[in-house]
């Protein structure tokens, strides 16, 4: 099969007009989310299995996905889909005030992003940038630097989930969380760098960090820059 310079285009127009993200998708074609994104800014292709599932879950034929033969579809949301939504991108500095400040909340917002993830009124996205998550683990979960990560803080933090660690002083890190008897343990997938006990945040009154629970992300490979740039020019 053939593919045009169209077809990253195309991958990323159908997915958002369906309201998918790119982790959404990648599980629905049995990729991991990175190749999405790879297909997203042209620096991958997918073989032919991978295309044929892939304008499956696009609702679309594998000939126009890859080359744009034919008269382009009518994509449209199926009635099950989640409605689409603007999530708010916020910086790290901002996620307490986020939370708990009761005034106008706009002027925290860097930008806003579209997505069907079913978050609360409360769901944020951070931008990671943390090198100590950067690396994959042994199950293939990794947080590439400058990944977007979209959080929820009105679930609770369980065993093993990706956890936003909101210090008393307003502080916050990105770690995977691990609960048995011997205590919590923030840990980073990198070894490299040390898992920490959550106690070691506490003061003196007891009181812990807040556990914020991550749901889903997305990542823009290092030329996505080269390709906004392109755009621009």
């Amino acid at each position: 099969m053939q593919f045009d310079d169209n077809f990253p285009h195309r991958v990323a127009s159908c997915r958002a007009r369906l309201g998918l993200t790119q982790s959404e998708l990648a599980s629905k074609i049995g990729v991991v989310q990175r190749m999405v994104a790879a297909y997203e800014i042209g620096e991958s292709k997918p073989r032919m299995k991978v295309l044929i599932k892939l304008a499956e879950a696009l609702n679309v034929s594998e000939e126009w996905l890859a080359a744009g033969d034919g008269q382009e579809p009518d994509i449209r949301r199926s009635p099950s889909s989640a409605p689409a939504r603007q999530i708010p991108i916020i910086s790290s500095e901002n996620v307490s005030a986020w939370l708990y400040d009761t005034g106008e909340k706009k002027n925290l917002i860097e930008k806003l992003h579209t997505t069907s993830l079913p978050l609360s009124n409360l769901g944020f996205a951070l931008v990671i940038d943390d090198p100590a998550m950067a690396s994959s683990d042994q199950f293939g979960y990794g947080f590439p630097r400058k990944c977007l990560v979209f959080f929820d803080p009105c679930m609770d933090a369980e065993d093993q989930d990706f956890v936003l660690v909101l210090t008393l002083d307003g502080k916050t890190m990105f770690r995977q969380l691990f609960a048995g008897y011997s205590g919590t343990i923030l840990q980073p997938i990198d070894n490299r760098y040390p898992p920490e006990n959550l106690t070691s945040y506490e003061d003196e009154e007891g009181n812990t960090p807040m556990l914020i629970p991550a749901i889903s992300y997305e990542v823009q490979l290092p030329s996505a820059e080269r390709l906004q740039d392109s755009a621009l020019g």
